[in-house]
């Protein structure tokens, strides 16, 4: 039990408690009702004497049932015979059925009742199946499972002609018993019920065969035996319950299983159907006026042997860690048991045998015990770790995890879902409490993973966050984020050395798949920084192998992505994020550099008849120019040999041509989101004329116009601009790619920037004939992109005419002349409409304002600055261009 008194457990708890858990509980003295007390004394006696009046579904009983050498009672009293032809192993192999106290459990829900849809040798299985779940439910026309008491034992417990009033007793007279049924609506009196019930038990010197009757008067009577409640119970009390629930547990067939076998019986509680019926569903969509979809599904019916084939597909009989396990129980289906003497039993240990004391948690005896028990018992660590935590309110549980070398990463994610679900809000007053508890939480972990060797294991839940965050804009996963940087830069440089070891080889073995893993080289970078940062020359041996390996990871993911089809690689805002300053290195920079393919195999692998992965080979390169771009702007990099490989890469296969299927910089294949030639004119303002001229020699027939004008733009210096400005106006052959949007759209409202009206008429005759052809244009999504056209359009008008030789007066006169856009009254998004509208009304308002700037300058002023506060980005862009060309 013992724990370092110095982790700030108490703290933590403080933060995250809630308001009303210091509180007192109400202590209003229920009104006593003597009826019901009186009646729940009366039924709990009876339902410590009734006796079992039916066969016990044991397993030798329903062995029987199964052979034929016994049968069940119909209501009628006739006998019913259920066997069947198969073997028996097989229900408790695939979890339809299991014994705990050596009483049946149907486990399956059975749903298909259509004897097409299941095949001729399952058919016995699932008859049986459902004929044992029929008795133990008295369905189908079978007697329930009968209670007795005897009469002299009955006449003692309630008096002569006693009527009941809070609840309902079926009593039929049967020789020298009753039989017995017990009913009640009232939760109330249940609760009541069980608290006598219990208290008779724990109290009695016949204890041992009351629990053993137990387990059959649950079986009819379960809602008037549930557990007791630890507020019902004394001190002393509680001790002796916890004793029986430690027996309970113990004693369970269930948590003797195998972790596989176990998760049998889970995939049978839900999923019985989908293992013994193959569902396949094809969808078809017809494209027309509105998107038309319809599906076809069938049934194919399985084997028994091809079910039980099935069933043994991605069992998992171990597990490599906490995070895998935690990650295992998400998928798996545990409510089933909620109502469980198991659940209930583990439950109440946990509540009563944990306690705070000053700054740490302790187990008086149980919980410590039963987590080291499950150190060997995959299931009952899956109930530990997976189910009990769901139920408990407090974070006493949590915290006690968290302050065992063994459990830390497990504590460490259920307080995280805590915290989020306490602190939800971005105000700033959660922000510094949720940065507190980050910084308090860090501590704890680092102190007891790191003082208990359990590096691997750290390393383990690190990776866990980072997977969920790395690479991924999400708000909800930035307290992972914080907490990762946290415990990473609260390493000492021994601890930093130790872990970042362990995170390198755990990295290692993650196998190579179809999707990039940003976390990886992500953790490596992260691990990188803070090495060079925070520890200097100290740890000067470890950065370096660090910078390697991000190397080596960017190698791995970049050879198996040129070579399958896999998404594995692409250019995303993800790599400007990292800190490549942790490569600066001349050895480390050539490695990159020599990841080129030759120019045969580059323009190979862009050709779609010599390469059916060009797609994807495409994006590869995508990543690694994006990657080469980064390297750059470092100090020790080769900006000649980066400029040159470069220069080769986008020669050859930057934009579409005979040879070129699916060139770098095409939109319809790349990210959309990352403007790659966007990133990549910005750094050609760091190569030579001669470099400038050549690029510019190669692509001026190729590249389309909003490449062109995107070089045009970038570029920082004016001859440039110049000399781009001659190849655009030389070429009149600008057929916009018509099938995407966003690269017309880019071209008209770079040409608008620009002033270049004649471009931008272009790029709108793309965008009209783009729109009048598409099959959709009828669809109410599709009219959002009509009416933003529309917009443009009107745009485009009003700048012709601003630019024009008109006199101000006429400009204005023309101005208001020009028919706002038709936007339609209801729409999808009806803010979007709003927005338009607005836009359209402020565009022409500031228009008209930068006519009159130069003849009614203050006039203007007041005009413009009146709506200063609504003008969105784009207006303000271009009308900065606007006002510096009145000015």
């Amino acid at each position: 039990m013992h724990q370092s008194n110095q982790l700030p457990i108490k703290e933590l708890n403080e933060l995250l408690a809630d308001c009303d858990q210091y509180q007192q509980h109400n202590t209003d003295i229920p009104i006593l009702d003597i009826v019901a007390h009186t009646e729940a004394n009366y039924v709990s006696e009876l339902l410590l004497n009734i006796k079992l009046k039916s066969p016990k579904l044991t397993r030798e009983f329903v062995k029987k049932l199964h052979s034929g050498e016994v049968s069940w009672k119909k209501i009628d009293g006739s006998d019913r015979y259920i066997a069947q032809s198969f073997d028996f192993n097989l229900l408790e192999e695939l979890g339809i059925i299991y014994f705990e106290q050596d009483w049946l459990r149907v486990n399956a829900i059975f749903i298909s009742r259509h004897d097409k849809d299941i095949h001729e040798s399952v058919k016995p299985l699932l008859s049986f199946s459902r004929s044992l779940q029929s008795i133990v439910c008295s369905s189908d026309d079978f007697q329930p499972i009968k209670h007795g008491i005897d009469k002299d034992v009955y006449s003692t417990i309630v008096p002569n002609n006693y009527q009941f009033k809070k609840c309902t007793l079926n009593i039929v007279e049967k020789y020298d018993y009753y039989l017995i049924e017990i009913s009640s609506e009232d939760r109330d009196l249940k609760n009541l019920i069980s608290k006598y019930y219990w208290k008779k038990i724990i109290n009695s010197t016949n204890r041992s065969e009351l629990l053993d009757r137990h387990n059959s008067i649950k079986v009819s009577f379960i809602d008037l035996v549930s557990p007791p409640s630890i507020s019902t119970l004394s001190i002393e009390e509680r001790k002796i319950y916890s004793e029986i629930c430690i027996d309970i547990i113990n004693s369970s067939e269930l948590l003797k299983y195998c972790f596989g076998k176990f998760q049998n019986i889970l995939r049978s509680h839900r999923d019985l159907d989908a293992y013994i019926i193959a569902t396949t569903t094809h969808i078809n969509i017809n494209l027309g006026t509105e998107t038309d979809t319809s599906n076809t599904t069938t049934h194919t019916p399985l084997t028994i042997d091809e079910v039980r084939d099935s069933y043994k597909l991605n069992i998992k009989n171990k597990y490599r860690n906490n995070i895998e396990l935690v990650n295992l129980g998400n998928q798996l289906n545990h409510l089933m048991f909620f109502n469980d003497d198991i659940t209930s039993a583990l439950l109440f240990v946990v509540k009563h045998d944990l306690f705070f004391d000053y700054q740490k948690v302790i187990s008086r005896e149980f919980t410590e015990f039963l987590l080291d028990e499950s150190q060997e018992n995959e299931t009952l660590r899956h109930y530990l770790i997976n189910v009990i935590p769901n139920y408990l309110e407090d974070n006493t549980y949590n915290l006690y995890l968290l302050s065992r070398a063994n459990d830390f990463e497990v504590g460490t994610l259920n307080l995280i879902q805590k915290i989020k679900r306490k602190y939800n809000s971005n105000e700033v007053s959660f922000t510094e409490v949720k940065s507190n508890i980050s910084k308090i939480l860090a501590d704890i972990i680092i102190k007891v993973s790191m003082n208990n060797n359990k590096e691997n294991e750290l390393s383990s839940l690190i990776i866990s966050f980072a997977k969920d965050y790395a690479g991924y804009n999400r708000d909800s996963n930035q307290l992972e984020k914080v907490l990762v940087e946290n415990i990473v830069n609260k390493l000492s440089p021994e601890e930093f050395t130790k872990l970042s070891t362990v995170l390198i080889q755990n990295l290692k073995c993650i196998n190579v798949s179809g999707f990039w893993p940003y976390y990886t080289i992500y953790l490596l970078f992260l691990f990188a920084d803070i090495s060079a940062s925070r520890h200097g020359k100290k740890l000067e041996e470890i950065s370096s192998i660090l910078g390697k390996e991000i190397y080596l990871e960017y190698e791995k993911y970049f050879n198996f992505s040129m070579n399958h089809d896999s998404h594995c690689l692409n250019a995303s805002n993800f790599y400007d994020s990292l800190n490549w300053e942790v490569c600066n290195n001349e050895s480390l920079i050539d490695s990159f550099i020599n990841l080129k393919p030759s120019i045969k195999e580059l323009v190979n692998g862009f050709s779609f008849e010599d390469n059916k992965n060009s797609i994807y080979y495409m994006q590869s390169i995508r990543s690694y120019v994006q990657v080469l771009i980064n390297l750059h702007s470092l100090s020790n990099s080769n900006k000649n040999k980066i400029q040159r490989v470069l220069l080769d890469i986008v020669r050859n296969v930057g934009f579409k041509s005979e040879d070129v299927t699916f060139p770098l910089f095409e939109s319809h294949f790349s990210d959309e989101k990352y403007d790659l030639w966007s990133k990549f004119t910005k750094i050609l303002n760091d190569f030579n004329e001669a470099a400038f001229d050549e690029i510019l020699l190669c692509i001026s027939e190729y590249a389309p116009l909003d490449a062109m004008m995107s070089l045009y733009s970038n570029a920082s210096k004016q001859e440039r601009r110049y000399k781009v400005e001659e190849k655009v106006e030389y070429r009149n052959n600008w057929e916009l790619d018509k099938n995407s949007l966003p690269a017309i759209e880019k071209s008209f409202l770079l040409a608008l920037e620009e002033n270049k009206l004649d471009i931008a008429n272009v790029a709108l005759n793309a965008a009209n004939d783009f729109i009048e052809n598409h099959p959709l244009r009828q669809a109410k999504r599709f009219k959002e992109t009509i009416e933003q056209w529309s917009v443009f359009d009107y745009k485009y008008k009003i700048l012709s005419i601003f630019y024009s030789s008109d006199l101000c007066e006429n400009k204005t006169k023309r101005i208001n002349e020009v028919s706002q856009p038709d936007l339609a009254q209801e729409h999808l998004y009806q803010h979007k409409i709003n927005d338009w509208q607005k836009e359209v009304d402020l565009f022409r308002r500031y228009i008209i304002g930068l006519i009159k700037l130069n003849h009614e300058p203050e006039k203007s002023k007041k005009y413009l600055n009146a709506y200063i506060k609504n003008i969105n980005l784009l207006c303000f862009l271009i009308l900065y261009s606007l006002q510096n060309f009145g000015n």
